[in-house]
């Protein structure tokens, strides 16, 4: 008569079978992820090409209009030609995007196309990249100061994710603190009392935050609103000269019952703007706040989308800021308009980013 097998033995199998199963079915997932990176990278260098040679013939980038079509093509005196029939779309699947951001600058010389990776691919990290003109990179080089606490090498230094190495010191009691906006995100805490942080004043040259086109992007939870008497907090504020004195160029976001910004040209001029209450933050709830800085205008964006913009101001010329000129995060300077507040991941660009690029950054990060 044969042994049968025992109940052990057979819980044995099963588990030894659970688990194979297991490992399978993550290393197909594993390989599936490689192939849609395959994929995106493939996709934004046809992309690319195609761009070139639209450039070559037209001497310019396609607006964001044209590439809205699906393909690019132009009409002139013999005919029509076609620079790529089909725009690639994302394969579908994973944690990243299904998009692919366009945008082409001012001037039509140049353009970014941001887009997502799951995994490491060749020299490319995994989550939000960039391509732009005969490049493909990690970063966006615009990108000139990045502050995510969850990179923090202590609580109260935020190393600058860029490579220009400005880090992010904070002062008095304001620190980091872990899983504040989703698990496993870090953010920097202010307490609205005299808590701050500030980024200078030695910057490396080659990271000019100074005045001109300029983009300010940052996930905020506003807890209460700025403490009386003075009823002021400054979420950010950039600016010439000691004691926070508008001196030279300045770029300000600050709130005073609302959103509001100050931009100051070489010359001392001042241009400030207050938004209507439809566009308050609100308490005690995270936002993602996008501020670009136009030479003749301001836009705000909230989750993503473009709420409004200013009126059109004088342009004040796109002189750069002294490198020993500060930056402060959830102050003025070091003695005033506080922030209560908690921030999380932390942008500043020196251009005017444009909407589709406002939108891939949200969705990365959201």
């Amino acid at each position: 008569m044969k042994k049968a097998f025992t109940l052990v033995e057979l819980l044995v199998v099963i588990a030894i079978i659970g688990l194979i199963a297991t490992l399978s079915v993550i290393a197909l997932g594993n390989a599936r992820a490689k192939s849609r990176d395959a994929k995106r990278v493939n996709d934004i260098k046809q992309a690319q090409t195609a761009l070139e040679l639209f450039f070559n013939d037209q001497g310019r980038y396609p607006t964001t209009a044209e590439w809205n079509t699906g393909s690019l093509y132009a009409t002139g005196t013999y005919g029509t030609t076609t620079y790529i029939e089909r725009i690639p779309t994302a394969p579908i699947g994973g944690s990243c995007s299904n998009d692919y951001s366009y945008a082409p600058n001012s001037t039509g010389d140049d353009y970014t196309i941001n887009f997502y990776l799951e995994s490491d691919t060749g020299s490319l990290d995994s989550g939000l990249n960039f391509a732009k003109a005969a490049s493909l990179g990690k970063s966006d080089p615009s990108l000139v100061g990045w502050w995510d606490a969850t990179t923090a090498t202590s609580t109260t230094v935020i190393v600058d994710r860029t490579a220009n190495n400005n880090n992010l010191v904070l002062y008095n009691g304001a620190t980091v603190i872990s899983d504040c906006r989703k698990t496993g995100e870090s953010c920097m805490d202010f307490d609205g009392i005299n808590d701050y942080g500030s980024v200078g004043p030695t910057l490396n040259p080659v990271a000019d935050m100074g005045y001109g086109e300029q983009t300010v992007s940052v996930w905020i939870n506003l807890r209460s609103a700025p403490a009386s008497p003075a009823s002021w907090a400054s979420i950010y504020a950039s600016h010439l000269g000691a004691g926070g004195g508008n001196k030279g160029n300045s770029i300000k976001v600050y709130i005073y019952g609302n959103l509001n910004f100050e931009v100051y040209g070489d010359d001392g001029v001042r241009n400030s703007y207050t938004l209507s209450s439809t566009y308050n933050l609100g308490f005690n709830t995270w936002k993602h706040l996008t501020v670009v800085f136009h030479r003749t205008f301001i836009e705000l964006y909230t989750d993503g989308v473009k709420m409004t913009q200013t009126a059109s101001f004088v342009n004040q010329g796109d002189v750069s800021q002294a490198i020993s000129s500060t930056r402060y995060i959830a102050s003025l300077y070091e003695g005033a308009w506080f922030l209560d507040a908690q921030l999380a991941d932390f942008r500043i660009y020196n251009r005017s980013l444009a909407a589709p690029e406002i939108k891939a950054i949200y969705d990365s990060t959201k």
